[in-house]
């Protein structure tokens, strides 16, 4: 095909589909069109991910191929939410039958207003427990400024800090100066991360350890008895006034061995590929745990994951905004109560500098080439320059070494043409015109964080941003098994049979093109003023250069103060509720 117009092809083949399927036609003549059709579902690629029609005038979508492909009737693709989204939203592992939904306690009504005397000397100890770092530093500065008459003391038990990955040991190196603790920053392969290594194993997929090693914890009952272990030999934990958990199978490991409150929150690391066995009893005990809100406190940070925990295990989690305060916390730490009362100093200080916040999807896919490609084509010169917050972990670039970014930004030209590390910190991206952001994953905090510091988001929109994630699925570095981890481990990237994962929805079969679609307004229900959903490359420099970014700064600042009142009150209310429990819940009492 070199030398031929794409989506001219498939255009011509679409039309021709069409004449064929909207007069009356025989069996061999509807065959020979599906099989045209094929042939240009083809010249797209796999799900779509060479399909970047929505940035053109090109009158089609893969999309309407596809369904139509499926259907044998032209199909428009407004009518797919209609068909198809209610069986996905309805669909539940209970089957048939009435689901009698748990919703967790109303804090705001039951819970005492100050914490219990028995915490000794105002100082409330923190163990807390995660895989990510950003997710599991968001109810720790939360319950900081929640209940800030108290000096909190948080012992982490991180797995994102191991010294075996280069990349994550480099990025935890900085993350730590930014929270200003570096307690969990350490060489030691210590027994809670060891822990945190084979939960992920057996829920995820991954395959960070050697294999043996994995294998021979790989059941609930040597998780069990690990978990067992730590809490019987690490003074830390038995200190602990309360545990703050963000991976649900741990969260139920450390349930099953030990009886401190614990509160959760719930956005990534869950079954997704959970070996048979784990994940059904992970999810079942999951669901118990929710139920019990006198040691449990749990929530998730989006809407459609509530929506999900329904489905999946009859208990709806409250939804709860993440802030991403430790990731500016210097701006914000002395202006509390209301630290969204004005826009910050120094806001917009590069009016001519966006920037670019760290994805997969910035460095693995090609839409940067192609925005590059719009960016240099425009007359006269585009003004505006970029900052791309990126890692490589390749020869040329040394992981343990990044560049703090020219403060106006750089032509997005040069910024393509080399590879290097660059690292922004949280508090300086206050500064910015504005921010472009390309999710890898619906649920990480980013979106949370930018919103925060009042920094317009421009977003791919939903016709747009699946086809990205699709090149993402198929990766730029070959297939998953050759690509080798530090270390020299693989990942694992085969599906395993517990069927839907946690949290996701796999609930039904539904070709991913299609789903990422239909579901776009959920998954991507932020509920932010601050973010722009973008069609098209046209529509993503207009907005760049034309949107009126002081109002979207009032308007994000003013939905910022107005949230941030319930979330408060939430964060403050569930600690209260935990710790004024019974005895047996608290050991501290």
């Amino acid at each position: 095909l070199k030398g031929v117009c794409y989506y001219g092809l498939v255009q011509a083949l679409w039309v021709r589909t069409q004449l064929i399927v909207l007069q009356p036609h025989s069996e061999q003549d509807l065959a020979e069109a599906m099989l045209e059709l094929q042939t240009a579902t083809e010249v797209l690629g796999e799900d779509g991910r060479a399909d970047y029609l929505e940035s053109t005038r090109w009158p089609m979508k893969a999309l309407e191929i596809r369904m139509t492909l499926k259907t044998g009737k032209i199909s428009k693709a407004p009518d797919l939410k209609v068909l198809i989204l209610p069986a996905i939203l309805e669909t539940s592992l209970l089957g048939d039958g009435v689901v009698q939904m748990y919703p967790q306690i109303n804090f705001y009504k039951h819970a005492p207003k100050d914490l219990p005397e028995g915490i000794g000397m105002g100082i409330l100890k923190i163990s807390a427990f995660g895989q990510h770092l950003g997710l599991l530093s968001e109810p720790v500065s939360m319950l900081r400024a929640a209940v800030g008459e108290w000096k909190i003391v948080t012992h982490w038990f991180l797995a994102q800090c191991r010294w075996q990955d280069p990349m994550h040991h480099y990025m935890c190196r900085l993350a730590c100066m930014l929270i200003g603790e570096c307690a969990f920053y350490d060489d030691r392969d210590n027994l809670g991360r060891r822990i945190l290594k084979y939960v992920d194993h057996v829920s995820e997929g991954s395959r960070l350890a050697p294999m043996a090693e994995l294998e021979e914890f790989s059941s609930i009952t040597a998780l069990l008895d690990l978990t067992a272990q730590l809490w019987d030999e690490n003074a830390q934990l038995q200190s602990s006034h309360l545990i703050v958990c963000t991976v649900p199978l741990l969260c139920s490991l450390l349930r099953s061995v030990c009886p401190l409150p614990m509160i959760g929150l719930f956005s990534m690391t869950h079954f997704s590929r959970a070996q048979v066995g784990v994940g059904e009893w992970g999810m079942m005990h999951f669901a118990e745990m929710a139920k019990n809100t006198d040691q449990n406190v749990f929530a998730t940070p989006a809407l459609f994951l509530s929506e999900l925990s329904v489905l999946h295990t009859a208990v709806r989690l409250p939804t709860v905004r993440p802030f991403g305060f430790y990731n500016f916390r210097d701006v914000v730490k002395d202006l509390f109560p209301n630290p969204f009362a004005q826009l910050f100093e120094g806001t917009g200080r590069y009016p001519n500098s966006v920037i670019v916040p760290r994805s997969w999807a910035i460095t693995e896919t090609s839409f940067m080439k192609v925005l590059r490609y719009f960016v240099e084509g425009v007359t006269p010169n585009f003004p505006l320059n970029f900052t791309i917050i990126r890692t490589f972990n390749s020869e040329n670039t040394d992981v343990n070494m990044a560049r703090n970014p020219h403060p106006g930004g750089e032509h997005l030209s040069d910024l393509m043409s080399r590879e290097e590390n660059v690292f922004v910190e949280g508090a300086s991206m206050i500064k910015y015109r504005c921010a472009l952001m390309v999710p890898q994953h619906p649920h990480i905090l980013t979106a949370y964080e930018i919103h925060s510091v009042n920094l317009p988001i421009f977003m791919p929109g939903p016709e747009w941003l699946p086809r990205i994630l699709a090149q993402l699925r198929a990766g730029s570095r070959g297939p998953a098994d050759e690509v080798l981890l530090p270390g020299g481990y693989k990942p694992n990237r085969r599906p395993r049979p517990m069927k839907p994962p946690f949290f996701t929805t796999g609930v039904v079969q539904v070709p991913p093109s299609i789903s990422e679609f239909i579901l776009f307004e959920r998954k991507y229900s932020y509920g932010l003023p601050g973010i722009r959903f973008v069609h098209s490359m046209p529509d993503l420099l207009d907005g760049l250069l034309f949107d009126d970014l002081p109002a979207r700064r009032e308007r994000m600042r003013r939905h910022n103060e107005a949230e941030l009142k319930p979330v408060m009150l939430w964060y403050r209310s569930a600690v209260l509720h935990l710790l004024s429990g019974p005895p047996h819940y608290f050991l501290g009492n």
